[in-house]
């Protein structure tokens, strides 16, 4: 699962529209408006979330390793690369957040990362 923080995920850019998404891959599985208003696509192992301007701010995938840069990274060395190379990453009641990386996980649910905007950090470091 390759990663470029803050544009794509597994080649979907963080520029797509929903019309776009299913256009290249199907309609998803189910549709919901979560709590934060970010409307979801549920793909099984990926989930999109929009905007209600139709801007993709997250993609939650399932995997159990991503490719950051040209290196892949397994899930369980993930959390130590992290703190080794992004020094503005935090913890966010339990979540662990990368400011360099764009991404956010939760070590004790292995193999679930979110990948987001500039946007989307900027609500985790709301929280």
């Amino acid at each position: 699962m390759k990663i470029e923080p803050y544009q794509s995920v597994d080649g979907v850019s963080f520029q797509t529209s929903k019309e776009d998404l299913v256009a290249a891959i199907g309609d998803p599985q189910s549709k919901k408006t979560n709590r934060l208003e970010l409307e979801e696509f549920d793909y099984g192992s990926k989930i999109y979330r929009f905007t209600k301007n139709d801007i993709l701010q997250e993609v939650t995938i399932d995997t159990e390793s991503i490719v950051l840069g040209e290196k892949e990274h397994s899930f369980s060395d993930l959390e130590q690369y992290l703190k080794n190379e992004d020094i503005e990453a935090f913890d966010c009641h339990g979540f662990w957040v990368s400011h360099k990386f764009g991404v956010a996980f939760d070590p004790y649910c292995p193999s679930w990362i979110t990948c987001f905007t500039e946007d989307g950090l900027k609500e985790w470091n709301k929280i």
